[in-house]
């Protein structure tokens, strides 16, 4: 197990969520998913090929096992300061050829040629805590990495030592279903609803199942053969 600080060194955009304090802007969510991150370091490092599938729509996060390592999903240091909201153009054509059934589809609706979005600007700092299989050979103490959508955004990832290190970190437990053996995973929602863990679960999205406030024993515990 390590712990790690990611420092943006660009602006970061992900369509998180329409936010109408933001005027109605595609706003990026305060956090760094572990899948995010996964992807991004496997690039960067040319750890594993993993295909592009020109043809598929979707996903299929199970490549993520034969990473060999496991994250903690990525948390602000202190709170995260914003972009301001850009207006940013589209339309159909201009997005590569006509999409004959969307423009049907949307007929009887306004469209928009404007969408807004919001970032994290640079210089927000998120730690995290990587922890590796018995055969992963290790990460680097410093490296980068690109984040977000059409990964235009860029950052530091540098080691933290240990005696730095957060108490506790928070988890995803669609990650967790995925990496670890079905029986064994089955085991740890059995011992999450008899309060053997302290935690609190939000599901943010369909891929990320939050399980906050984890002691790091606890998780080191939850990932075992990870360490």
């Amino acid at each position: 197990m390590k712990a790690y600080e990611l420092n943006l060194l660009s602006p970061l955009y992900y369509r998180s969520r329409i936010e109408s304090g933001a005027a109605g802007a595609t706003t990026t969510s305060p956090w760094i998913g572990d899948l995010a991150m996964m992807y991004a370091i496997n690039s960067s490092l040319g750890l594993e090929h993993i295909k592009f599938g020109y043809t598929s729509h979707k996903p299929n996060y199970g490549e993520i096992v034969k990473l060999g390592f496991l994250l903690s999903v990525l948390e602000p240091i202190s709170p995260c300061k914003y972009t301001k909201v850009f207006d940013i153009a589209t339309s159909f054509i201009s997005e590569g050829y006509p999409q004959g059934k969307a423009i049907h589809d949307s007929s009887n609706a306004p469209m928009r040629n404007w969408m807004k979005r919001q970032g994290i600007e640079p210089g927000n700092r998120f730690s995290f805590f990587s922890f590796f299989s018995d055969n992963f050979r290790d990460l680097p103490s410093k490296f980068t990495v690109r984040l977000g959508n059409t990964r235009e955004s860029l950052a530091l990832v540098t080691e933290i030592p240990k005696n730095e290190m957060k108490k506790e970190l928070t988890l995803n437990l669609y990650s967790l279903s995925i990496a670890l053996k079905s029986e064994r995973f089955q085991e740890i929602l059995r011992e999450i609803k008899a309060g053997r863990y302290s935690m609190h679960i939000e599901q943010v999205a369909p891929q990320y199942v939050l399980a906050k406030e984890v002691s790091v024993k606890d998780a080191l515990e939850i990932l075992e053969p990870y360490a």
